[in-house]
C-alpha cells in the first residue's frame, strides 16, 4: 500500500537527481586502516582488561588458612547431633606453622548448633589440620566442646 501523494507538493513526484556539481567520477576513499598508535591504544585496553579479570580471579581463590577453617569445619560438622543447623561464627583464628612435611594449621572458633533435645547450644571447636607437600589436606585432630 503507498500513501498518496499531496497534490499541492510540486517536488512529490519528481526525483531528485544530482546537478553537475555533486557528480564525480572520483572513487570512494578507502576506509582507512588502523595507525600505529590506534593499535597502541588498543593493545593497552586489552592489557587493562586482561590484568583486572587476573587480578579478580587471584582474588577469588581461596587461600591455604581458608582452606583450613573449610577442613576443621568439616570434621566438627560431622560431630555434632545435628550437622546441618550449625552455623559458625565468623570469628575464627588460625595459627599456622611451617614444617619439614607441609603446613600445620590450629584452628579454633565457635559454633552454634541444636543439641539431641532440638534445643540451639553454642560450643567452641578446635582443630589440628596438616596440608601435606602433595597438596592434601589431614584433619589430625578435632574437637568440639559444648558450653
Amino acid at each position: 500500500m503507498t500513501l498518496p501523494l499531496d497534490p499541492r507538493d510540486d517536488q512529490a513526484h519528481i526525483p531528485q537527481q544530482a546537478t553537475p556539481a555533486q557528480r564525480t567520477d572520483e572513487p570512494a576513499p578507502a576506509p582507512s586502516r588502523p595507525t600505529a598508535r590506534r593499535w597502541l591504544w588498543i593493545a593497552a585496553a586489552v592489557l587493562v582488561v586482561l590484568a583486572i579479570a587476573g587480578g579478580t580471579a587471584y582474588a577469588l581463590m581461596p587461600s591455604d588458612e581458608d582452606n583450613a577453617v573449610e577442613q576443621c569445619q568439616t570434621a566438627v560438622s560431622a560431630k555434632l547431633k545435628s550437622p546441618a543447623t550449625a552455623k559458625y561464627a565468623d570469628d575464627v583464628t588460625v595459627a599456622s606453622e611451617d614444617g619439614n612435611f607441609g603446613s600445620y594449621y590450629e584452628v579454633t572458633g565457635e559454633v552454634d548448633a541444636e543439641n539431641g533435645f532440638g534445643a540451639l547450644v553454642r560450643g567452641d571447636y578446635r582443630c589440628k589440620v596438616n596440608l601435606e607437600k602433595d597438596g592434601s589436606w589431614l584433619v589430625t585432630e578435632s574437637s568440639f566442646d559444648q558450653r
